[in-house]
């Protein structure tokens, strides 16, 4: 009976265990907007805000999820670029490291720093890493972009995410 009552016990923890762990990863990233091809997840672990030169700047990973359709829309624009393809057929989600910014007046702006492809088992497909020299683009207003950006400042400050 005590035997029988240890095992319980012990699956009760693992199951909880691997509720909590699931729970855990799945809180990680915060749904910022879709496509018909591409979803976009902000991760709430690796958010750095800090105030430069009278702006605010937002440092983030933002992961792109992909359907079937994005990936072959991903694939086409590496043949095209004279990319490498192998294993992109595989291609899970991306990655991709940017720093979102605004100044006094409102202008919203942003720079590529890194992106990386995985595939579905989690190995990296292609990576690139922008030059420093790399400047900073307009936010088109109303677009895409400006809607991700909305979407994480609102986050930022839900959560407390201060200037540093």
């Amino acid at each position: 009976m005590l035997n029988s009552y240890k095992i319980f016990a012990l699956t009760l923890i693992l199951i909880v265990g691997v509720f909590i762990q699931q729970g855990y990863c799945a809180n990680r990233y915060y749904w910022l907007t879709s496509t018909d091809t591409i979803t976009y997840s902000l991760d709430t672990q690796s958010i750095y805000v800090h105030k430069d030169n009278n702006s605010i700047d937002f440092d983030v990973w933002v992961k792109f999820q992909y359907n079937e359709d994005g990936i072959q829309e991903v694939i086409s624009y590496r043949n095209k670029n004279g990319l490498p393809t192998a294993g992109y057929e595989n291609l899970k989600f991306s990655l991709r490291h940017e720093i979102f910014s605004i100044n006094p007046s409102g202008r919203m702006i942003y720079k590529d720093i890194q992106y990386l492809h995985y595939d579905t088992n989690g190995k990296v497909l292609g990576s690139y890493t922008y030059p420093t020299s790399n400047s900073f683009i307009d936010i088109v207003p109303n677009s895409l972009g400006e809607a991700i950006f909305d979407k994480i400042g609102n986050y930022c400050s839900a959560n407390r995410k201060i200037p540093k």
